[in-house]
């Protein structure tokens, strides 16, 4: 009969655990979840002027909805669809509705083209809809959910 402590163990050893590039894919990972948020917060007041209605007071209750409701259908039919696509998905929704945001703040508005601040204001609540829906499903991805 054979003892544990008779089979020899192994000489490999395990690698890091943390590497240079996940180091690297973090930080990545961090600027384009934080980048689009940064953008509104910090044109806030530009916005607020464009669309009127207490913009600022609306965005993180309507950004915060998006989250909570992306998260809710991941956590349902996220599992059909594998990495890839989804975090692919979340990273082509913030950057389109972060560019779509900056262009309705230029084009529609107080002292814009078409001078509407309610159609302005409610399609920037759209977008920041969207920004949040996307950053939820982006980051869920990356995280496991």
């Amino acid at each position: 009969m054979v003892a544990v402590k008779d089979i020899p163990a192994d000489d490999t050893k395990p690698g890091p655990k943390v590497t240079a590039s996940l180091l690297a894919q973090m930080a990545v990972l961090g600027f384009v979840a934080l980048a689009p948020w940064n953008f509104v917060l910090s044109e806030l007041s530009y916005l607020d002027a464009k669309f009127e209605n207490h913009f600022g007071a609306n965005v993180p209750i309507f950004y915060g909805a998006a989250v909570n409701i992306a998260q809710l259908l991941l956590i349902w039919v996220g599992n059909k669809f594998t990495f890839a696509p989804r975090f692919d998905w979340g990273c082509i929704i913030l950057s389109i509705f972060n560019i779509l945001l900056a262009i309705v703040a230029m084009t529609i508005g107080n002292d814009n083209a078409v001078e509407n601040p309610n159609l302005g204001f409610g399609l920037g609540l759209v977008c920041v809809f969207l920004l949040g829906f996307g950053h939820a499903v982006m980051e869920s991805s990356a995280f496991g959910l």
